[in-house]
C-alpha cells in the first residue's frame, strides 16, 4: 500500500469512487493441496465492505454519542480500512514523516 495516497471518505463517497455499481469484484481460482491452480479461474461479486487490515465489516452508518452518522472509510490505492486501522496507519505515517524531517 502506498501511504502517500491515504484519504478519508464517507462510506457513500468511497462506494461511489471504488464501487460505482455497488459491488466488489474478485477473481477466484481453485488450488490443490500443493498450491497448484486447478480448473479455470472465475470472478465473483460481493456487497460487504471489509477492512483490509483487520477484516472487520465496515457498515454504512455508525452510532456516535447517540447520533447515527455516515461511517468513515480510510483508503489507500483502493484498499478500505476501518476507522481504527486507518487512524493507526495515519499515525504511523505521520511518525515516519516526522522522522524524515529531523
Amino acid at each position: 500500500m502506498n501511504s502517500d495516497k491515504f484519504a478519508r471518505y464517507s462510506f457513500r463517497a468511497w462506494m461511489a469512487k471504488y464501487r460505482p455499481d455497488g459491488l466488489g469484484h474478485m477473481g477466484v481460482s481453485g488450488m490443490d493441496a500443493n498450491g497448484n491452480a486447478v480448473g479455470e479461474p472465475w470472478s465473483t461479486t460481493f456487497t460487504e465492505v471489509i477492512c483490509d487490515f483487520c477484516n472487520a465489516e465496515i457498515s454504512l452508518k455508525i452510532e456516535v454519542g447517540g447520533e447515527v452518522c455516515d461511517n468513515i472509510v480510510i483508503a489507500s490505492d483502493g484498499y478500505a480500512l476501518c476507522e481504527d486501522c486507518g487512524e493507526k496507519a495515519l499515525e504511523s505515517e505521520a511518525k515516519e514523516r516526522a522522522g524524515e524531517a529531523d
